[in-house]
């Protein structure tokens, strides 16, 4: 909505203002009221950088349209301006409006009103700005709304629960280019995304014939370019794309996922989630998206994103995380994601449903109206996916942040002063990654199969003791090796200790195992080369049952 060369291609707002005015595209014959001074349709977005913006539609021009708004702690009115923006001609030109709001920091009370010279438009509206990093918050994610009434339904539900942002994975209106069905559209979501942050990624919906997604662009005020952009919320970083563009190795998009990745990776502590419309991996009547997969997966493996978030397939499917090919099931209620990471189609809020299938990475599948709805309290996310209209939570489940790095780091945190040592390991890992030829699946396999290997020892105390301080002593020796690993006496002993516990088990072929890789290490040429030992722990590994379980 601001016009900027920061919009390009398809989606560029200020293109798409020139060519509605010039030739009146747009089909925008609405029921607004007769008075010019109407306003309708509001919403808010998160800009980053304490800034959040209101955006809203009218049926006339409006003399010098503002936002007046105020906070709890400081009740003093400021004013921002708003950009004015038009489509249509004649009778059937309509206007739409947008202003920043500035300076707001976490944890504030807003109000505000949509006002022009002659005073409010609106009632007066509220919302909260972003918690802090330690606060917790609940979102609600969504794919695939439409104007149906299960659509008003979901929404009227998501509004009670109170969310602190919302995130739409693509497919919003369905408007096929018709301006009366978005604005029927914002209006019944207006309760909700005018009190409550509205970020969405745009789906293949929001590409109308002869415009690209231009009305999405026009009608919305979001960060960068609009189609994809990031935000951070509280202790979550949010990266959105557009599965509709180049997403291929090198593309614009790509790198820019890329360096927002790299970007986030900078805290372990925060976070990491993906909205996008096509699913990386489905089961449902579009399937899976390989090409997509195949491009991105190595990048939310390298910078250990939680939970990616999809729509396009009007069904619920929850997935093991996978590697590559690998399917990671987890033990009892733990997620071992990170390794893989979750991965979720929430493809209905109101559109009808589609039936879904059942594929070798399938958790939880069901065909029914729904949103998700994810609760974030410091070191874990709690989903929950909620049925529309019973409100039924008819699927759970928890993301621990101990487990959303690889397992083998997770570890470390078990046993005192093993914190410490997670960004040397980290390093290490990072360091092989972009230093070795081949190293990325070389890493990749043996923190995979490490992660095998410490599945097996849930429920073992005293293992996972063991384990925590085998991987302390790594960490020692990766830190005094600025980034490199020696295999001193203390991992290789470390190794055989945890052997020796394990022995008298109920996974003595486990045990077997971890003696032999106290030998591999021992015994490898040259001792400090990562490749040589790693091969050999590798294929000792995928030769053992233990991993064929």
């Amino acid at each position: 909505m601001h016009f900027s060369s920061r919009h390009p291609g398809r989606c560029n707002r200020h293109l798409f203002r020139v060519v509605a005015l010039v030739f009146g595209t747009l089909d925008t014959s609405s029921s607004y009221a007769d008075d010019a001074r109407h306003a309708d349709q509001v919403h808010l977005a998160f800009l980053g950088d304490a800034r959040y913006s209101v955006a809203w539609a009218g049926a006339g021009a409006l003399l010098g349209a503002h936002v007046r708004f105020w906070t709890d702690r400081n009740e003093e009115r400021r004013r921002a301006p708003a950009e004015e923006f038009a489509w249509g001609r004649g009778e059937r030109k309509r206007y739409g409006y947008g202003a920043v709001l500035d300076r707001l920091g976490p944890g504030l009370v807003v109000h505000y009103v949509v006002a022009d010279s002659g005073g409010g438009l609106v009632e007066e509206r509220v919302f909260r700005t972003e918690p802090t990093a330690d606060q917790p918050f609940t979102i609600v994610a969504w794919g695939d709304l439409g104007t149906h009434e299960a659509s008003a339904q979901s929404v009227r539900m998501a509004t009670d629960d109170a969310p602190s942002i919302l995130l739409h994975a693509g497919d919003l209106a369905y408007a096929g280019g018709d301006q009366r069905v978005w604005d029927r559209w914002f209006r019944m979501i207006e309760p909700l995304a005018a009190t409550v942050p509205y970020m969405p990624a745009p789906g293949n919906h929001e590409y109308e014939r002869g415009r690209g997604c231009s009305t999405y662009s026009a009608r919305f005020y979001l960060p960068g370019n609009e189609r994809y952009y990031t935000t951070r919320w509280g202790s979550v970083d949010v990266l959105f794309l557009d599965t509709e563009e180049d997403l291929s190795l090198g593309s614009v998009q790509y790198r820019f996922a890329e360096g927002a990745l790299a970007g986030f990776d900078t805290d372990s502590e925060r976070w990491k989630l993906i909205v996008l419309h096509k699913p990386l991996w489905s089961s449902g009547r579009h399937g899976s998206s390989p090409k997509i997969a195949r491009a991105l997966t190595p990048l939310l493996h390298r910078y250990d994103v939680d939970l990616v978030l999809a729509g396009h397939d009007h069904n619920f499917e929850r997935a093991w995380p996978l590697w590559g090919r690998k399917i990671l099931r987890p033990v009892g209620r733990r997620s071992w994601g990170s390794l893989g990471f979750d991965h979720l189609v929430t493809g209905t809020a109101g559109r009808p449903t589609y039936r879904g299938g059942y594929s070798d990475f399938t958790a939880y599948q069901v065909s029914r109206i729904h949103y998700s709805r994810i609760r974030v309290e410091g070191d874990r996310l709690r989903i929950d996916a909620v049925g529309v209209p019973s409100g039924e939570v008819f699927h759970a489940w928890e993301i621990a942040a101990g487990w959303t790095d690889c397992p083998a780091l997770a570890a470390a945190e078990r046993v005192e002063g093993g914190r410490e040592r997670l960004p040397a390991l980290r390093s290490f890992r990072d360091g092989v990654l972009a230093g070795l030829p081949g190293g990325r699946d070389l890493v990749g396999d043996y923190y995979r199969n490490g992660g095998e290997v410490l599945r097996l020892l849930d429920g073992n105390e005293a293992a996972s003791e063991l384990a925590g301080e085998l991987l302390v002593a790594l960490g020692d020796g990766v830190a005094a090796e600025g980034g490199g690993w020696v295999p001193d006496r203390s991992a290789r002993d470390g190794v055989a200790k945890l052997a020796r516990t394990l022995a008298g088990g109920a996974k003595p072929n486990l045990a077997a195992l971890l003696g032999g890789l106290a030998g591999t290490i021992e015994a490898a040429p040259g001792g400090s080369d990562l490749r040589a030992i790693s091969v050999m722990v590798i294929e000792g590994l995928k030769e053992h049952p233990a991993m064929r379980q």
